[in-house]
């Protein structure tokens, strides 16, 4: 899947104070590398401005960095990837409500940044490869054994995997019970699913 992410939109998420510190961009784009090398997506990190006067791309650890500039903004470039991508398997992740509008219109799943973000932590915290999704040994208990139910119900978490809709609100219930999703909800759910 290919998934573009309005970079200082999360960071500001992640990072609520007022002005995001090179450390905490470094992080987040180290945090960010693993987890598209972990899950086998292509991550284009889309930035305002940046060091040169034009757009720029380059390959850090496996994501795309893309910098809009100085005569674009990182909205402008991500309607641009929005139209080239459209017909592809693409996420868009960002709260910016404009670019959400858009994407919508042109058929793609979107997330707010602060949906996505836990979903980023709780796939690096499994340290499951998308490849490797193993639920676990059963535990198995016998007679003989004095374990309570709470000591295996404990154990048991522990091996238990995270699901994509456990954290993130179901899309079916924003538009109340027994209701049919609209077109770009199931897209969604698919998405999250592939998270």
């Amino acid at each position: 899947m290919i998934i573009v992410i309005d970079a200082y939109n999360m960071l500001k998420h992640i990072y609520p104070k007022r002005y995001v510190a090179e450390e905490d961009t470094h992080r987040f784009i180290t945090k960010i590398s693993k987890y598209a090398a972990q899950r086998g997506h292509l991550i284009f990190l889309v930035f305002d401005g940046g060091p040169y006067e034009w757009v720029h791309r380059e390959k850090v650890a496996g994501i795309q960095l893309v910098y809009s500039g100085h005569h674009e903004s990182a909205d402008d470039v991500i309607r641009h990837y929005l139209t080239v991508y459209k017909d592809r398997d693409l996420l868009l992740v960002s709260t910016d409500r404009e670019l959400g509008r858009k994407a919508s219109r042109l058929g793609i799943a979107s997330i707010d940044s602060a949906d996505f973000y836990p979903l980023v932590q709780a796939a690096l915290a499994s340290g499951q490869d998308k490849r490797e999704r193993i639920i676990g040994a059963p535990i198995k208990t016998t007679p003989d054994e004095d374990m309570s139910l709470d000591k295996i119900m404990c154990e048991a978490t522990k091996h238990a995997v995270t699901k994509s809709e456990d954290l993130v609100y179901d899309a079916r219930y924003r538009a109340g019970q027994g209701k049919r999703e609209s077109k770009i909800d199931r897209k969604l759910d698919q998405k999250l699913k592939k998270l």
